[in-house]
């Protein structure tokens, strides 16, 4: 089963965060949304820098992000 959307909002420690971003990009169907939340922070910005290629699509006011897959 694969998802529309998925927003991540979860630990900040590195390890963490990586493996969110990794993991939940094989569950979302081609065309689909991963998103999630502070993207402001070091460890977040630096997970999406790596396995999204340095782009998202948007940054919203409250630090949340996303990117089409």
């Amino acid at each position: 089963y694969k998802w529309d959307i998925v927003y991540i909002d979860g630990s900040h420690a590195l390890p963490d965060v990586w493996f969110d971003v990794e993991n939940y990009q094989k569950i979302i169907k081609p065309g689909g949304f991963i998103s999630g939340h502070d993207y402001n922070w070091g460890n977040v910005r630096h997970s999406i820098g790596q396995l999204l290629n340095d782009e998202v699509d948007e940054v919203f006011v409250d630090a949340s992000w996303i990117k089409r897959l």
